[in-house]
């Protein structure tokens, strides 16, 4: 198995498209896990529900965040180099980002 090195701070924030050319969110959450000695990434979280995702406050509902929309990206179908996914947008799991319900 072959390490590969990404410098994350370079691509968080950064505008993803699918295979197609259509803009489909920004990067703004990498999800990895332990597996052994090493941590592998999983998925990418790409649109506003992936920032409410990322930051994990109530505070973005007051700023029009709320139930936002993201897209699930699974590893192995993102072009880190040009940003952008191996299938078009309609292939790809949608989450609902919202904030934790107060109680």
């Amino acid at each position: 198995m072959s390490a590969r090195e990404i410098h994350l701070e370079r691509i968080i924030g950064e505008p993803v498209r699918d295979c197609t050319g259509r803009k489909i969110g920004h990067l703004e959450e990498v999800r990895a896990r332990c597996v052994g000695d090493e941590l592998v990434v999983v998925d990418f979280l790409v649109g506003k529900g992936a920032l409410v995702e990322r930051f994990s406050m109530q505070l973005l509902g007051l700023f029009g965040i709320g139930r936002a929309e993201g897209l699930i990206v699974p590893w192995d179908k993102m072009d880190l180099e040009r940003l952008c996914t191996h299938c078009p947008r309609e292939e790809l799991r949608r989450f609902s980002g919202a904030p934790p319900e107060a109680g």
